[in-house]
């Protein structure tokens, strides 16, 4: 007998992907292959190993401590690390702006102008979000977000250590009330990924959560839901035969990792699996100068051989999901295999497949693109969603949503217009071939023309003009010239 209501779940699963990516009008195919897929391919997590259940709280609580060092202390090594050793000083002085307490309160105090992105960060705001003027590097900017995240959490953290694979617990994976937040979050750069994840048959999810269920950023008001102070995705091999574990968020948590290795995969799952492997290679040094050199790939040690990681790990076609294990620069994932696997070819038998094809939620006809930040495909976005992905851009005439690789691009400036505006607006000018605006241009009438005449914009203009004047001043020189000439007879 199922421990879950399929039906009840769709239906919350459809109200947060309705509530948070500003839709109402979730395609009911996609929501039931997606939540077929999802029954079909964690069937076995909770059927061989979860007792019949979605989510295993382990009895008692937590906890792991920070240290004991002062918040002061604290706070200038974060300065420190911002300014020295990360060279923004930008960043390091809206962080003094705003003051010790600001910090720890995760709280715009003064309002900032960053005059690089054109943009007012306001009093109020969250701190951490601000980082994203000052950084751009993306894997950067998450890994000093997190830095400071774990920082204000504070000496020590508490609460109940879950195993789960119940959906709501894939679409909160970065919806969290304990101030970090990843690329997954459900206005994230990679939010399909959540929906990717839910749906494959490796990802589960553990988690250390608060005592009570909370109004979460991303979800309804009307359903609350466990707050995650600290979690991390587990992947199970195919085989059952080895788990890779992914980043953790917002901090590292040795002791926990340890704890779920022999508390869960293998006294309740019966794995047998071996201690964690740390060994992953992704650099090497040379000896001489002690500089790191990147490798192309990621390698694993197995029995005096290296094997490259995307060998045993293995993403879906179309991947909406950002694999911490084969593509972060920050982090080396750590994994334990099947004890007597130490044949020199027994890696093979260890393969993981991670990640599952997104249908539009709206359409369900359409794969969503990776990194695209919206759970539609791009018809689907620009018409229906909310999406502020750098990719997006706005019709400068009519203020229409458009993917930049459609937009029409006019002007010195480069401004945007949609096809339809530029039709109407923008001509091409003759000589080089650069759409502008008509007001910018000058209209040539010429018969010969199949038009009746032509546009030029003021640079080539000015070239025609300049041409004309050094021709006309040649002229001059050689008629003047020709009038000097003596002729003797």
């Amino acid at each position: 007998m199922k421990s879950y209501n399929l039906d009840e779940l769709k239906q919350q699963v459809k109200h947060v992907l309705e509530y948070s990516q500003d839709i109402s009008n979730v395609s009911e195919a996609a929501l039931d292959n997606m939540m077929n897929e999802w029954e079909r391919n964690k069937s076995r997590f909770i059927n061989d190993f979860m007792g019949g259940k979605l989510i295993v709280e382990l009895p008692g609580k937590r906890s792991f401590h920070l240290g004991e060092t002062a918040k002061h202390k604290k706070y200038n090594e974060f300065l420190d690390f911002v300014a020295l050793r990360m060279n923004n000083y930008e960043l390091c002085r809206f962080i003094e702006t705003q003051g010790e307490e600001a910090f720890y309160e995760n709280s715009v105090k003064t309002g900032w102008d960053h005059t690089k992105s054109n943009t007012f960060i306001s009093p109020g705001s969250k701190l951490i979000r601000a980082f994203k003027y000052f950084i751009e590097d993306k894997d950067l900017l998450e890994n000093v977000q997190n830095e400071a995240s774990r920082i204000i959490q504070g000496d020590c953290i508490e609460g109940i250590l879950c195993i789960s694979v119940h959906p709501l617990d894939y679409l909160s994976l970065s919806e969290t009330t304990y101030n970090w937040r990843s690329c997954h979050a459900l206005d994230g750069e990679y939010r399909a990924g959540d929906l990717s994840y839910l749906m494959d048959s490796s990802t589960f999810i553990c988690y250390l959560k608060g005592d009570d269920d909370q109004k979460l950023p991303s979800f309804p008001d009307d359903l609350l839901w466990n707050s995650k102070k600290w979690r991390c995705l587990g992947f199970l091999a195919d085989d059952k035969n080895g788990i890779i574990m992914g980043r953790p968020y917002p901090y590292e948590a040795t002791d926990i990792i340890d704890e779920l290795r022999w508390e869960v995969f293998n006294k309740k799952w019966d794995l047998g699996l071996t201690g964690w492997h740390a060994d992953a290679i992704r650099s090497v040094q040379d000896r001489l100068t002690n500089w790191d050199e990147e490798l192309n790939h990621t390698y694993i040690p197995w029995n005096g051989r290296l094997v490259e990681l995307d060998e045993t790990v293995h993403d879906c076609p179309n991947p909406t999901h950002y694999n911490d294990i084969l593509l972060s620069s920050c982090y080396l994932p750590i994994y334990a295999r099947p004890r007597g696997y130490f044949g020199k070819d027994d890696w093979k038998k260890i393969q993981y497949h991670i990640g599952h094809e997104v249908m539009c939620i709206h359409c369900n006809s359409e794969y969503v693109s990776p990194g695209d930040g919206t759970m539609m495909c791009h018809s689907c976005e620009i018409r229906y969603g909310n999406s502020d992905s750098d990719d997006i851009v706005y019709c400068e005439n009519c203020g229409c949503r458009l993917w930049y690789e459609d937009a029409v691009i006019v002007g010195d400036n480069g401004n945007y217009l949609c096809d339809e505006c530029a039709s109407k607006i923008a001509r091409t000018c003759k000589d080089c071939g650069n759409l502008y605006y008509i007001d910018d241009l000058t209209y040539h009438k010429d018969d010969e023309d199949e038009n009746g005449g032509y546009y030029l914009c003021g640079w080539c203009e000015q070239d025609r003009q300049d041409a004309v004047d050094a021709a006309e001043t040649a002229e001059n020189e050689s008629c003047a010239a020709d009038d000097s000439i003596d002729f003797d007879i």
